[in-house]
């Protein structure tokens, strides 16, 4: 595959300022509607509750750590709103970026939350006013009818000067390359924060593109993928493994992560594939395009954590029949080899680099085990060869931002 490699059933590569993982997603149709607006089910399914896992923990994080140690604004934006809450009572996406603006500072966190349809918009603003009535906290919610694409403008102009994540769940097409790439070049350099979370669903890569193959009009791809180029990697997928379509999937994500990092320039982008078992293929790819060392390290370990949360949740779905949405971690990679990939990681960096700070070098940190060891677990590694006196460590209370020295 050139310089892009399988490990196990999660896809990994070599990118070009080091090792690095991915996961994607989108979907098909043209609705506008994302996932959480009742297109899986009434209640939430296996693959939205590993996302939700991953939006809740990464969401609270950034909100966190950006509003409390900058001073800057924070603004979450939910591109696919969908009605918020699953009948059952669980959050959805839009009322886990409502909690982790509740969880802020007062003042410090806005939230926008954009939805084509009616019914729907009518329970977002009714969730809303139930937070601002428990909360005592007005002026901090926003909902926006229409489509994401008509309403982004606004929306950027409102989150000028401010930390900005985006949580883009279509559940079909989402918005273009272009306006993707666009997004991350509103301020200069990593600052303030621009940060993206989308899914790209697997059905582009299958249905869409088998489609797409066998005519000469412009499809959809096109847009999504910033031109014609996925179509020489889906036939090189497909004729690497012609018996399915997840390899000409993987390529088709591979060069779609590649693509963006060669155009947001300082970029780390992260891809994640999603199954409802094992033997399938993904049902979408979770893809994290972040600038920041910290916002990647923090994102491995929410994907780290997560995944440990999910296998808890898919025993006991799996003992009343359901079916497993990963595989086991034992057959993508064994902890304790992605640990020792860590351990090795710190010894090499710390042989060619001499002095760094773990999160500075998350990728390379991280590489071959990101989102399965948590940062804590790095932390602990860390600590280890220093009591073995293979390197100096100067500790801190947070491990991403310990500081390595050689002997």
């Amino acid at each position: 595959m050139g310089p892009d490699r399988l490990i196990g059933r999660v896809g990994y590569r070599f990118c070009s300022n080091g090792l690095r993982e991915h996961l994607h997603p989108t979907s098909v149709a043209i609705m506008a509607t994302g996932t959480d607006a009742g297109l899986l089910d009434e209640s939430e399914p296996l693959q939205s509750f590993m996302k939700h896992l991953v939006l809740r923990r990464y969401g609270m994080v950034f909100t966190q750590k950006l509003s409390r140690g900058t001073n800057v604004p924070v603004v979450l934006v939910d591109g696919y709103a969908g009605r918020g809450r699953y009948d059952d009572g669980t959050p959805a996406s839009a009322e886990l970026l409502i909690q982790a603006a509740i969880a802020a500072e007062p003042g410090t966190t806005l939230v926008e939350l954009v939805e084509p349809n009616e019914e729907f918009c009518d329970r977002l603003e009714a969730l809303i006013d139930e937070y601002e009535w428990s909360s005592g906290r007005t002026g901090w919610g926003r909902v926006s009818r229409g489509k994401v694409e008509d309403h982004l403008p606004a929306i950027l102009a409102r989150a000028s000067n401010k930390h900005l994540f985006l949580f883009l769940d279509p559940g079909v097409a989402g918005l273009s390359f272009n306006q993707i790439v666009k997004l991350h070049r509103r301020a200069a350099g990593n600052w303030p924060r621009t940060e993206v979370l989308l899914n790209f669903n697997g059905g582009l890569g299958r249905r869409v593109a088998a489609n797409a193959l066998g005519s000469d009009r412009d499809s959809v791809l096109d847009s999504v993928c910033g031109g014609g180029w996925w179509r020489d990697s889906v036939k090189q997928g497909r004729a690497a493994s012609p018996d399915d379509w997840e390899m000409a999937l993987q390529y088709l994500v591979n060069g779609y992560t590649a693509k963006l990092e060669q155009a947001m320039q300082g970029s780390m982008v992260t891809a994640v594939p999603v199954r409802k078992r094992y033997t399938n293929q993904p049902v979408f790819y979770l893809i994290h395009t972040t600038r920041s060392g910290v916002g990647l390290w923090e994102m491995s370990d929410a994907i780290a954590r997560a995944t440990r949360e999910w296998r808890e949740e898919h025993d006991l779905r799996e003992a009343s029949g359901q079916m497993a949405l990963f595989s086991p971690l034992d057959e993508v990679a064994s902890i304790d080899e992605a640990k020792e990939r860590v351990r090795q990681n710190l010894l090499g960096l710390t042989r060619q680099l001499g002095t760094f700070q773990l999160a500075d070098e998350a990728a390379r940190v991280l590489a071959g085990a990101l989102g399965i060891v948590k940062g804590s677990e790095v932390g602990a590694i860390a600590r280890a060869l220093d009591d073995e006196h293979q390197i100096r460590l100067q500790r801190d209370k947070k491990p991403e931002k310990y500081v390595v020295q050689p002997v």
